[in-house]
């Protein structure tokens, strides 16, 4: 059984992260910092413990710049998901791009980009995405494995298996429901530990072994974790079929998809002075990009945000976050 150490997973991430952000800025791409990762540069100049997700925004304008550079990335190991916006945006055409590394199934990190658009004097990006039937986005919800095969054009001609993934994000949490942070990173972040998959065939049911201590993910449970597990039961099943089997269900599924009305969930519209000017600041010792009103962004987005918490989700009910 391999042992891993907290540490080392984050650093794993770290270098993944700027590996990006040197791409980015060899190929002109005007990125910034946001969310989570822009709270942790400017409080603590280093990522949140607990963040297992980098958090990157772009204008909508410079997407095509990105699609083009999408082989640099995928040579540095890196896997991409694009988000297909066309259904239910006219002006978007990825509502986000998810960047990871499937090399390593055990405390990944992920890299969310999330394109923004122009409007007057707001910029703008959907959040979330949900249509007219409950029960039907449960049966997308099933049948998301297809999201696994995309883009197309960095895996044709391949039979590529989606091997379920253990995020950081995940197996930190696990240890803070019996830790504080403070706890966790003076005592167990370079403490070997071996890993088990639970019983459950998802990404949130697993067993964490330390020398003294065992932590067991109590999160799969009957509901939405029996959901989960059969979602990863479908993907299993199809990823032993031939890659233009499964190609052709994948257009099926994504025709019944096109002939559906999506909406936005929610709508995020942030006014646009805060992404008009940027400065570079130290994040775990790399210049990076940020915006130059970062604090009063931060306070609108996270209220308190000098105060660490140990969940540093944007607040929803914040202005930036509407309904639509």
């Amino acid at each position: 059984m391999v042992s891993y150490t907290l540490n080392n997973l984050r650093k794993k991430g770290l270098v993944n992260f700027f590996n990006l952000i040197k791409i980015l800025d060899k190929n002109d791409i005007n990125y910034w910092l946001d969310y989570g990762t822009l709270l942790g540069a400017i409080r603590d100049r280093e990522i949140i413990p607990w963040d297992g997700e980098f958090d990157i925004s772009i204008w909508n304008d410079e997407v095509p710049k990105l699609l083009d550079i999408l082989p640099y990335i995928r040579d540095e190991g890196l896997d991409v998901e694009l988000y297909d916006s066309k259904n239910f945006s006219n002006e978007l055409q990825y509502s986000n791009i998810k960047i990871y590394n499937y090399a390593n199934p055990v405390g990944h990190f992920v890299i969310d980009i999330h394109p923004y658009i122009k409007k007057e004097n707001m910029a703008s990006r959907p959040f979330g995405i949900i249509s007219n039937s409950t029960l039907f986005d449960k049966f997308l919800f099933l049948l998301s494995y297809n999201s696994h095969f995309k883009p197309i054009d960095l895996r044709s001609n391949s039979n590529f298996v989606p091997d379920i993934t253990y995020s950081f994000t995940n197996l930190y949490n696990i240890l803070l429901s019996s830790y504080s942070s403070k706890k966790i990173e003076s005592h167990l972040i370079d403490k070997l530990f071996k890993f088990r998959p639970g019983k459950f065939n998802s990404s949130s049911s697993f067993t964490l072994i330390f020398e003294n201590e065992m932590f067991e993910s109590n999160i799969n449970l009957p509901g939405e974790g029996l959901l989960k597990y059969y979602r990863n039961l479908i993907t299993k099943l199809f990823s032993l079929l031939p890659y233009h089997v499964i190609s052709k269900f994948d257009y099926l599924i994504n025709h019944v998809i096109s002939e559906v009305q999506f909406k936005q969930a929610k709508d995020v519209s942030v006014p646009i002075t805060y992404f008009s000017e940027f400065k570079k600041t130290l994040f775990n010792g790399v210049r990076v990009r940020v915006p130059k009103l970062s604090e009063s962004y931060l306070e609108e987005l996270y209220g308190d945000w000098k105060t660490p918490r140990n969940s540093e989700g944007a607040d929803s009910s914040s202005s930036l976050f509407k309904i639509v």
